[in-house]
């Protein structure tokens, strides 16, 4: 379950997604709405539609957002002490738990976070009528709600995949230059210059059996100011040990540990020249944020980890001017805060 602030850091990141899109960012278990929904059949139908498929993972609403634009909009009036009570009357014997929590966000406006826990699958509605017989398993596919299928109700009985809980401990990134290396180094061609970007996040991953992290399903984005790259992301193998597992193509976390996430990516370009507007864009770059995307093997949605870093100012050195063959301008993020997340989801 989670604290408070992972809650919190959870509401902040979405809505700050959100705003900077200008679009509403909704996924599937995640709905942003500009006002709490009428207490009716309707609404209880959604939210169990949601809870059947999330499979055991959480589903979030939050109140205060439009959901088309990203637009903050605030609260009005929201009594959740009369209106949960109400939405629970129209379940059958056993409804999601949901945990709500206020988040002030932008200009001193607020919105509503709230999480539904799933983990007592099936949720079942009872229909119009008072009939006893009369129920129904919803289930949400796509943007539709619907009455679930024979194949679904068997998902929701399978036991799902058991999702990591990761904490991020550190993070940072550098930026650094290589020249161009004269062709009578070690006899071999010019080597044109490099920029490469690194990324390095320290995590702890808690699992509660074999967790299987594909290769093809990792990807990750660095942000530099203004420029903002893909880049290639791997499980630091110095690390390995009994906790992970490194078979072609996967990496599998056994039991709890420490995880290094790397991130990295190379800039280069035939003439010197060309990089030099890149390079003095880096260089003035005074923030960075990152997205990690680590998909897992039977699970629909990514577990995400996000963060926003700020440059450390360079300190005056006594070191000898550089050679070719050294790396040099470079330029170094650290965290401004940390926001870890947890978005994996089961189809």
């Amino acid at each position: 379950m989670r604290t408070k602030q992972q809650m919190e850091a959870r509401i902040t990141f979405e809505v700050e997604q959100s705003r900077k899109k200008n679009r509403g960012d909704e996924d599937l278990f995640v709905e942003l709405k500009s006002e709490l929904p009428d207490a009716d059949r309707k609404t209880a139908r959604r939210i169990a539609a949601l809870c059947n498929a999330a499979r055991g993972d959480e589903v979030v609403w939050i109140i205060g957002i439009d959901g088309k634009d990203g637009t903050v909009q605030g609260l009005e009036s929201t009594d959740l002490q009369a209106w949960w009570p109400k939405i629970e009357g129209f379940f059958d014997e056993v409804t999601p738990e949901m945990r709500d929590i206020i988040v002030y966000v932008a200009d001193g406006q607020a919105v509503i976070g709230l999480f539904f826990t799933t983990d007592r699958a099936p949720y079942v509605i009872k229909q119009a009528g008072g009939d006893p017989t009369d129920f129904e398993v919803p289930w949400r596919a796509a943007t539709r709600t619907r009455s679930a299928k024979r194949r679904e109700l068997l998902q929701i009985l399978i036991p799902a995949v058991s999702l990591p809980e990761i904490e991020v401990l550190n993070y940072e990134i550098r930026a650094t230059r290589k020249p161009t290396i004269p062709s009578n180094t070690l006899q071999r061609p010019p080597s044109p210059p490099k920029v490469s970007v690194e990324l390095s996040v320290e995590t702890y991953f808690n699992v509660h059996g074999p967790v299987n992290f594909p290769e093809h399903r990792r990807s990750g984005t660095i942000k530099l100011g203004e420029l903002e790259f893909d880049c290639g992301v791997t499980f630091d193998h110095r690390r390995s040990s009994t906790a992970i597992i490194h078979n072609p193509g996967v990496a599998i976390v056994t039991q709890a540990t420490r995880v290094s996430i790397n991130g990295w990516l190379t800039l280069s370009n035939d003439l010197d020249e060309d990089l030099k507007a890149t390079v003095g864009q880096l260089r003035d770059s005074k923030t960075a944020e990152f997205t990690i995307k680590l998909g897992v093997d039977q699970v629909t949605q990514p577990v995400v980890i996000h963060g926003e870093l700020r440059q450390t100012p360079k300190a005056a050195s006594s070191e000898p001017p550089p050679t070719a063959d050294v790396y040099f301008e470079v330029n170094h993020w650290v965290p401004q805060h940390h926001v870890s997340l947890n978005e994996a989801e089961t189809p």
